[in-house]
Order: structure tokens, then sequence, then C-alpha cells
């Protein structure tokens, strides 16, 4: 028997189980590395919240029970009540916080007080609610008590001067030591910060006051042994932007002969720098001159660096430094320049001018290329051209010459040839040697403009007086002071057109045209003429007349204004006259609240008050910026209705946001409500104790920069969500109900840990490609997911089922194929933007994944069997 139990674990086997273990041991020790909540963490970009966690300066409670006794130097702080033979004394516990850890210019996103029971209650055991109160003057720690803030200064009021409430936490009865409570005190660190009120610190006052019978509780004070039962203040803040400008030459090096010049791209960004950026260069060698093709321009702008030498410039090597300075702010950058002497072996070289031309499509442009000697060079050059866009061609008016020559470059592009900046390298080549030098071609529209009239159908009675608004959008350049001249054909001969004044827009014009119409009825196709800077174009609209108008009125002199834009602050639209559109925009519900990730639904309704109905289109402002929203329909017809869907990220807050519908000459605003709050882990919050425990802000942080930020993320945190939520609030509440399952839940939750922690290493690429660093996380995660949790599993199943090795070389074929199909599904959902496939392709690619992982080591394992 001994011998046949022998057989069926051979040693190879044991070697790999044994590796297993270590594998999986060394991942949960990963997530047992403390997380450093009290450091500050600030990306790059300064954009990423950090979070600080303080203990109290000084801390000490007051009592009319001894009302000149200080107690700051004890373990504990004291609130509630204390009643013998009759009296009530008070008991007040005030703290202080230093927050000269947090940069000057920050924004305090979450701030929360948290205190912990640490001995014997008396009375009920506190049952009562405490009040948060801002002290208003300085006091002593060692000195303070019920009538003295420090030795000799009485407080204005016994007890503590303090003003202003800033939130409340109910304390309850019989709960263990080391129970953690917590309050927001975010208004009050926010004012602190920004230096609205001067940081005297914190006044505690319980509920029970007033009580007739004794009922206190004492938490832990700065001076209590076990530092994680001291006071805590856990802040949250985006830090302030440093402004920097960033120079970045390509090449970095370059080497030229005496008299001859070179040249470098430098590309100049800056964060927090308003205004213009200039460039210079120092450290050039004598006799030596540079100039760049840009300069004194906001970024972000590219320009072109251009060293000229001498031919007596001395060899050598020299380091040159390229400052850009605006704003206050300075950037540096350092390029090398060889200067050698000219060589004598017969080579030549090209230039071409101008530096930038631009042509719009269906037109060409000359360069002029010039091939010379350097210094000597006697067989042909052949000029080539490549960069060009497309339906684009080119030809030389000479090539294949012996240098020097110049040749015209001509560019010759079609109306079907794309607009932009492309930049073209032109190419000389004479057997082995070859010489490149870069233009700019810019392909922009023709100078132009078009014309649009609304309404295209408009009806009024005889007499009354017609208006079109008339929209004139400049294309290309096009002068907004060159004239364009309106005329009207088809109108009846009773009729007569006028203008308003044309307001000036960012892109183009807009006025009015008005036809007073005389007895004349009929439907007339009338033709809008705009001509001017050469150009001429039409715009149709048809004039209905209908019979019992009144007596036609000469047109009024004063001109209407352009339509209103949208703004936060919704703005009446113009009145119009009787018998012309006009709505009504109305928006169900006008508040709305979820959580981060999830989505809110509004009905935009528009109503028909009078003339004939136009489309109106949708915009909307004030979301926040990471979330997204769709009309649909985009545009509605009065009266029609229009359903806005919101999509969360993870931002959080109230926010006010403006519906905007526009058409038929007006402009009408409503406005609604969206309240985003936070989606707590509540299986974590039970588990570690608090919202605040490092472990449960990492998950949070986890899911809110890396998961919410990208539309994948958000799509497939829409399934995850409707599967946790459907279990998780019974399992967190067992936990509340059973605390002594705590260690084996923090058991459990360690694999979790530390396959997120490791995903998390994956934020560089954030910055690269948010979604690629979204999908490179989730498989990370999925991967080592199911690694911990299921290869244990797998390996039991191994020794029970027969023929097991069989039955997962097909499993794995199973869960690679699902694997390799969702992840082409979720890239093309995401680049498509298609929700419905992105949302069940990431949740199959998450799972199949898991499954893989443990399948695939199995194999490997099950190899030695």
């Amino acid at each position: 028997m001994k011998h046949a139990l022998r057989k069926r674990v051979n040693p190879r086997k044991k070697s790999s189980l044994i590796f297993t273990l270590i594998l999986i041991t060394t991942l949960l020790l990963i997530a047992q590395i403390p997380y450093q909540t009290a450091a500050v963490k600030i990306n790059k970009k300064n954009s990423e919240i950090a979070s600080v966690t303080l203990e109290p300066v000084k801390d000490n409670y007051l009592t009319d029970h001894y009302p000149t006794s200080s107690f700051g130097g004890l373990t504990f702080l004291v609130i509630g009540a204390y009643v013998p033979a009759g009296t009530t004394y008070r008991y007040r516990p005030i703290l202080q916080f230093d927050l000269s850890s947090i940069p000057s210019g920050s924004t305090i996103t979450s701030a929360k007080l948290r205190l912990t029971k640490c001995c014997a209650t008396g009375g009920p055991g506190g049952n009562f609610y405490v009040y948060v109160y801002r002290l208003t003057t300085n006091w002593d720690e060692t000195h303070s008590s019920w009538n003295y803030k420090e030795t000799g200064v009485l407080w204005a009021h016994p007890g503590g001067d303090y003003s202003g409430y800033y939130g409340s936490f109910y304390v309850t009865s019989g709960v263990a030591y080391g129970t953690h409570f917590e309050v927001d005190v975010t208004n009050l660190v926010k004012k602190w910060v920004d230096g609205t009120y001067p940081n005297y610190g914190i006044l505690l006052r319980s509920s029970v006051e007033s009580s007739a019978t004794t009922n206190w509780i004492k938490f832990a004070s700065k001076e209590y042994s076990d530092s994680d039962w001291r006071p805590k203040l856990i802040i949250e803040y985006t830090p302030p932007v440093t402004p920097t400008i960033t120079l970045t030459p390509t090449p970095v090096s370059r080497s030229v002969e005496q008299g001859s010049s070179t040249s470098y791209l430098v590309s100049v960004t800056a964060t927090a720098v308003s205004g213009d950026i200039g460039l210079t260069v120092s450290g050039l060698p004598s006799g030596a001159t540079y100039s760049f093709t840009s300069n004194n321009q906001p970024a972000p702008y590219t320009s072109t660096l251009t060293i000229s030498t001498s031919g007596t410039t001395p060899t050598g090597t020299y380091t040159l430094t390229i400052t850009g300075a605006g704003g206050g702010v300075t950037g540096t950058a350092h390029v090398t320049l060889e200067v050698t002497a000219p060589a004598v072996t017969p080579d030549f070289s090209i230039d071409v001018s101008p530096n930038s031309q631009t042509v719009s499509p269906g037109n060409s442009v000359d360069y002029s290329v010039s091939v010379n000697p350097s210094p000597i060079f006697s067989n042909p050059v052949s000029l080539t051209v490549s960069g060009l866009p497309s339906g684009a061609t080119y030809s030389f008016t000479s090539n294949n010459q012996v240098p020097g020559f110049t040749s015209t470059l001509s560019i010759s592009t079609s109306s079907s040839t794309p607009t932009g900046t492309y930049t073209l390298t032109v190419t000389g080549s004479s057997g082995s040697l070859t010489h490149s030098e870069t233009v700019t071609l810019v392909v922009s529209p023709a100078a132009d403009f078009s014309i649009s009239v609304t309404p295209p159908n408009l009806a009024v009675k005889a007499g009354e007086r017609a208006n079109f608004a008339v929209t004139i959008t400049h294309i290309g350049g096009f002068s907004s002071s060159t004239q364009i001249l309106i005329s009207v054909e088809g109108l009846p001969s009773d009729a007569s057109p006028s203008l308003s004044s044309f307001t000036t827009t960012s892109t183009g014009r807009h006025g009015y045209l008005r036809i007073a119409t005389g007895s004349t009825t009929g439907t007339f196709p009338l033709t809008i003429i705009a001509t001017g800077g050469g150009k001429t174009h039409t715009a149709a609209v048809t004039l209905t007349i209908t019979p019992g108008g009144a007596t036609p009125t000469a047109s009024p002199t004063a001109s209407p204004s352009a339509p209103p834009t949208a703004s936060p602050t919704p703005s009446p639209s113009p009145t119009p006259s009787p018998g012309a559109f006009d709505f009504t925009l109305t928006l169900s519900p006008s508040s709305s609240e979820i959580f981060q990730g999830e989505v809110a639904t509004f009905v935009v309704q528009a109503s028909l008050v009078s003339g004939t109905a136009q489309p109106l289109t949708l915009t909307v402002s004030g979301l926040p910026s990471d979330a997204t929203y769709t009309f649909n329909p985009p545009t509605v017809t009065p009266t029609g209705t229009s359903t806005l869907t919101v999509t969360a990220g993870s931002s959080t807050g109230s926010f006010t946001f403006v519906i905007t519908a526009s058409g038929g000459g007006l402009t009408k605003t409503v406005t609604g409500s969206l309240k985003i709050s936070t989606k707590k882990c509540i299986i974590a919050t039970a588990t570690y104790g608090s919202e605040l425990s490092s472990e449960v802000m990492f998950l949070r942080k986890f899911r809110n920069n890396l998961i919410l930020k990208t539309y994948s993320g958000k799509q497939f945190y829409k399934v995850f969500d409707a599967f946790y939520y459907s279990f998780s609030p019974q399992v967190a509440q067992f936990i509340l109900e059973h605390p002594q399952i705590k260690p084996l839940m923090k058991a459990l939750l360690y694999p979790l840990m530390a396959s997120l922690h490791v995903s998390a290493l994956t934020q560089p690429l954030f910055s690269l490609n948010p979604e690629l660093g979204t999908i490179t996380a989730g498989l990370i995660a999925s991967a080592l997911i199911g690694l911990l949790y299921l290869t244990p599993l797998l390996i039991a199943l191994s020794f029970i089922v027969r023929g097991w090795n069989w039955k997962t070389r097909k499993l794995v074929l199973v869960f690679a194929t699902a694997s390799l199909t969702s992840f082409v599904t979720l890239v093309s959902g995401t680049i498509l933007s298609i929700d419905y496939l992105t949302m069940l392709s990431s949740a199959v690619f998450v799972v199949s994944t898991m499954l893989l992982t443990p399948s695939t080591f199995l194999i490997g394992l099950l190899k030695n069997k």
C-alpha cells in the first residue's frame, strides 16, 4: 500500500506543487504591504488626487465639573454628561490639526474626522449625537480648561469659543473598544485651507449636555499608545498645478561644416502657462548665429531652429542651451552642435525655399530647389519628393543634372486632396550619396463662403411681415471685412425685402431678411442670392402668403440681434412676433441622483406655442468632464420629446447642467441638477471597519482613477456593478452582525488586493493610451485573481478526477478561444463606441481570462504526473 502511494506522486510533481505554493504565498505577501495613506502621491501632470492622514498637534477636553483643571496630557478624551447627585456636568473635547503639509492652492475634495472608542463608557454607554464646531480663538493644550483658554486668559464664553456647525455622528451603545466613528468635515477643512477662517481647531459637543442622567464615552487622544486608535483627520485633495515649460528638440545632436547651416526641430509645450513663450539660444561658438521659424507664440507650437556657421567658426563640439520663457516660467533643453572642417570628398547639398507654402485643393504651388557642389561634385543628382498628400503629384523643371543647378518643384493638388499640414521631404540622390530637406505644404480650403436661410418654409397672412434668419459661414480664411450683398428673386410685385444689420460671429455673420407682403397671395419659391469676394451662392426658401392679413406696414428700422448663445445661466430668448415660430422647453425629472458609473435619464419636451414648427438642435453644458451623454433623437420638432442619457464617470458632487434648444432663429434653455455620489465598497468597508481604511481607499482609487476614467472601463463597470450589488449588501450585513469572521474575510480578500495592487502598476500606460491601460490592467487582474483563487481548487480536482489532464486541455482550448474572441470584440466595441458590445465582451474577457490562467498553469503541473 505504501509503495502504491509513492508511485502516485512522483518527485517532479512534488517540486511543481512546492513551486506553486511559493508563488501563491509571494503574491499573498504583496497584499499585506501597508498602504501609505499618509503619503502624498502626485503624478507628473499634477492631476491625481493626493491624500494625507493627520494626527492632532494638540488635544484636550473641557468640563465644568473641574472648570479650572486641564486634561491635555491624558490618553483619552471625554464627551457627554456626568450627573452625580442631580447636578449635570458637561464634557467637550477640543482638537487641532496642522494643515501645513497641504500645498497652498490645493483643492480639498474630501475630509473626514475619525475618533475611536478606547475606554469604558458611563451611563447608557454613549447613545447620543456628537456635533462638530469650529473654534474661533487659539488655546493652550496644557493649560486650557472650562474657564481658561490659556494661563490667565479666559474664554469669551466658558466651555470654549466656537461657531458654526459642520456635521454630526451618532455614538452607539455597547460597541467594542477600537470602534471607529467618522464624520465628514470637508466644508470646514476647505475654509481653513483657502484662508476663509484661521485654523484654531475643532470643538465637539454632545446632544446630552442637558441630560438628567449620566451618559458619556471616551475617545483615544493623541497620547494613546496604539497609533491606529488616535484621532485622525483624513484629507483628500488635488494639488495645485505647477507651471512648466517643456522644450523637446529633435534631433539632440547635429554636425555641420564650417560655413554651413544645420537645423533642429523644437517642440514647445507648457502646463498652466498663459501668453507667449519666447525662444532663445546660448552657448554658440564665435561666428555662428541662430534663427527660429516660429517664436513668441502661445504653447503648444513647433519651431525650426537653424544654426548658421561662418568660415571662421572654430571646429569642435559645443553644448547649446535652448531656453523658453513666458509667464514668469522658464524651461530649457540642451543640444549638441559639432562644427567640422569642410571635407574634401566630393559631395553636394540641396536647399529648398520657401520653408512653407499654402495651396487650395485643385491648384498648384512652387518651391525652388537649389543643388550645389560641396565643394566639388561631377555626377548628376536625381531629385525626388515624399510625404505628399493623396491626390497630389510633383514635377521638377530640371532633374538628373550635375550640381549646381536650380530646379522649380511644382506640387499639383486635385480637388480631392484633403486639407491639412504636410511635411514634404525633398531628396537628392547620386550613387550612395543622399541629402534631404524638409518643407511644409499647407493645403487649406479656398477662401469662400456659404449661405443658409431658415426656416425653409414660412407662411404668413397678406399684409404681414415674413422673417427669415440668414447665416453666412466663412470658409478657408474668407475675410470678415469683405462686403456681401444680399438680394431676393421670386417675390410678388407688391412685396418689399429689407435686411437687418448683420452680426459678425466666430464663424461668419448672422442677420435677418424681412419681407413686407402686400395683398398678393399664393406660394412663392424664393431665391436668396449672396454675392461678395468674387463668389456667388444662393439658398432656396418658400414663402406662402395666405388671405386675411392686415394692411402692410413699413419695416421697422431696428435690427434684431443675433440669437443668444447658450450659457450656464439660462437667458430668455427674443419674444417672437405674433404668428411667428415659438416654443417652450421643459425637463422631466428636473433632478436625479446616481452613483459613480451609473446612468441617469431625463426627458426633454419642446412644445409648440405658435407659428410653423421648426427642428431644434439640442446640446447640454455643465456636466462633469468625465461624464458622457447622448440625446435620442439629437433633434426634436415641437411638439416632441428627446431622451437625454447621462453616464457618470468617477467625478462626484452636485452639478447644475443647462440644456439648450436652438432652431428657427430662437434659442431657449432649461436647467437640471445631477448629484453623483461615491459608490462604496461595502464588503471591504465591513471587513476593514472603515471606508477610510487604507485598503478601502486603495480600492476606491483603483476604481475612480483607473477603471472609470475610460470608455471600456465604464462599460465593464456597468456589468460588474449589477453583479456585485446583487449580493454584497447581504454579505456586508452578515459581516457586521458576526465580527468574529473579519479575520477570515481579510484572508479571503488578500489575493484580490494583491492582484489589483500588481495590475495598478500599469498606470504609466494610461498616459500613452487610457483604453490600452484599462484593458491591460484588466488582463493582469483577471489572470492573477484566477491564478490565486482557482489554482488550489483545480490542483485538488486533479487528484480526485480521473482523466483530468485530458479534460483540462480541452477546457484550456475553450477558455483561450473565448478570451481571444472577446478581446478582439472588446477592442472593436471600444473603437466603435458600441455600448452593449463593449459591456458583454469585457465581461466575457474577464471571466474567460480568470479561468484560462489557472487551467494553463495546471497543465504544466500535470505534465510531470
